[in-house]
């Protein structure tokens, strides 16, 4: 989200480094002109750490999405995860089924924030973005797994 036009090129050159597409546009006045327009507004939801580890443990419908970096995943993942890089899922998007759950993970956040935006537009209805997954993880002793 961008309320201030002197952001958008600094925007756009993280997006070239994780590996998306520049934007075809962009907001004038940002979400706040939005807002208050009355404009509709789609909500992506938000899970902690421990939401996930419950979903985890409670729903084996859950497909827990790890769109980090390989050296990322390799150095420790949640069990069960399924591993596509953000810059992989634009184009492998039609690869994960949407009459799934799917909960979304990177190392903070953000990346994870971006992948579930897409999946969303792309017709996943149930998508969570998860919120400070692999530190949050396992500053909570939940069970991680290494590459061999």
């Amino acid at each position: 989200m961008l309320d201030r036009a002197e952001d958008l090129w600094e925007v756009c050159w993280q997006l070239l480094r994780i590996g998306y597409p520049l934007p075809r546009g962009w907001l004038a006045g940002g979400m706040l002109a939005w807002r208050t327009a009355g404009k509709a507004i789609e909500i992506l939801p938000q899970w902690t750490v421990r939401q996930l580890g419950r979903a985890v443990e409670n729903n084996k419908d859950l497909l827990v999405l790890d769109v980090r970096q390989p050296g990322e995943w390799s150095a420790g993942y949640i069990g069960g995860a399924h591993h596509l890089t953000g810059a992989e899922l634009t184009a492998r998007a039609g690869e994960l089924p949407k009459d799934r759950r799917i909960a979304t993970i990177c190392g903070s956040g953000f990346r994870s924030s971006v992948a579930a935006s897409v999946l969303k537009a792309r017709g996943h209805t149930e998508v969570y973005n998860v919120l400070g997954v692999m530190t949050g993880w396992e500053a909570e002793g939940l069970p991680t797994h290494r590459a061999e």
